[in-house]
């Protein structure tokens, strides 16, 4: 059996363990916590080592609340429209530690705008309808949050040449993602980052025969 690891004074999310707790059921090791905001709740340790559990229930809470607020005001969430759902995601990976993606937006810094957050139509009003199917919810500057000017509708190749580790290049003095220059000049990807890799200049590398 492994050692008890001591929780005590560990902070998960808005949890903070106070004292050991009775076990559970088999055995397992429990702590009670003190959430920010007051109540307190006990939780196994494996679910607290996760991060599974973040708060007492008070963020669940408060998420839902916002969503509902944002339902009876403009009722696209009784039969959720795309682009409600795209806002309610947002807002879930950006504000919700038990998000399964918090770990990628809301715990690096990224948040919705509090106008946005408490407000679809505010959302609706900059982004509009989607349009097509392909487009998703993307920010323009990825060390941003969710923010009039950020945000729009783009397609996966978009969304594709805005990722962080893109390579910039320049290209008759047009600047644009490495991939996009590769996708024009009809070179394959491995090809062009082999010959990078050897020492080729870009330009070398995108126009030399595929062959060669």
């Amino acid at each position: 059996m492994k050692p008890l690891v001591n929780m005590i004074g560990q902070r998960i999310g808005r949890l903070v363990v106070i004292e050991r707790a009775a076990n559970a059921d088999g055995g397992r090791a429990q702590w009670r916590c003190r959430c920010d905001c007051g109540n307190e709740t006990v939780q196994p340790g494996k679910v607290l080592r996760k991060a599974i559990v973040r708060s007492c229930g008070c963020l669940r809470r408060e998420t839902t609340t916002t969503m509902g607020l944002a339902t009876r005001k403009h009722g696209q969430a009784v039969n959720p429209t795309p682009e409600y759902r795209a806002w309610r995601s947002a807002i879930d990976r950006c504000h919700n530690p038990e998000s399964r993606n918090f770990k990628n937006y809301g715990a690096r810094g990224i948040a919705v705008c509090p106008e946005w957050r408490g407000s679809f139509e505010a959302f609706f009003a900059h982004l509009g309808v989607k349009p097509t199917p392909k487009h998703t919810l993307e920010r323009v500057d990825n060390h941003r949050g969710y923010e009039p000017g950020n945000v729009r509708w783009a397609t996966y190749r978009e969304q594709g040449n805005n990722r962080r580790d893109n390579h910039v290049v320049e290209i008759n003095g047009e600047k644009m993602t490495l991939a996009e220059a590769i996708r024009r000049k009809g070179q394959k990807s491995s090809r062009v980052r082999q010959r990078l890799a050897i020492g080729w200049s870009v330009e070398r590398a995108l126009d030399a025969p595929k062959g060669g």
